[in-house]
């Protein structure tokens, strides 16, 4: 397990065109993320989510894999889905079907193309989200995508605690465009 003292320090940017936009919380320096040995959800208690969003980009499925994996091997966590068609899969669960997701559901799609959840743009709306994720009974939710994807995981942290819900939200960032921080 990690050390949870542990940090990533300094900034890897030089130059950085979009300095002025950043949120200065994460100036100087972040959290490593990893497998902690104490954790906050009771893992029996968990109903965990995956949703890829934005363009398609080599190892959005290895990604998929390995958090379905960690959650499973790792934690116990047995209630794991995947929701289709990026954000559009949690604002409207009833149009897009939620896959389950177990180790052997995910045995081999690292050696495949795109993403098993079909990501998607658009369909953002947090308080909508919101509201289908607490009727789903949904606690940890991964996003999986690049910049727009992630400041949009952050609207939707935002929104999830204005509303005092109790759930995790989890950004994984991927990027074709090398553009996430």
């Amino acid at each position: 397990f990690l050390n949870t003292d542990e940090k990533v320090l300094g900034s890897i940017l030089l130059n950085d065109s979009k300095a002025s936009i950043r949120s200065n919380a994460l100036r100087g320096n972040c959290i490593r993320a990893n497998a902690t040995e104490y954790i906050f959800w009771e893992p029996a208690k968990v109903k965990a989510v995956m949703v890829t969003c934005g363009g398609l980009c080599p190892g959005l499925n290895s990604i998929i894999k390995g958090v379905t994996n960690c959650l499973w091997h790792d934690y116990n966590v047995r209630k794991i889905y995947g929701a289709t068609g990026g954000y559009n899969g949690l604002s409207a669960p009833d149009k897009y079907q939620m896959l389950e997701l177990n180790p052997e559901v995910v045995r081999e799609i690292h050696m495949k193309g795109g993403s098993i959840l079909k990501a998607g743009r658009g369909g953002f709306d947090a308080p909508k989200i919101c509201k289908s994720l607490q009727q789903l009974g949904i606690n940890l939710l991964f996003v999986i995508g690049g910049d727009g994807t992630q400041f949009a995981g952050h609207l939707l942290y935002e929104e999830a605690r204005r509303q005092r819900l109790p759930i995790s939200i989890v950004g994984v960032p991927k990027s074709i465009d090398n553009d996430v921080l």
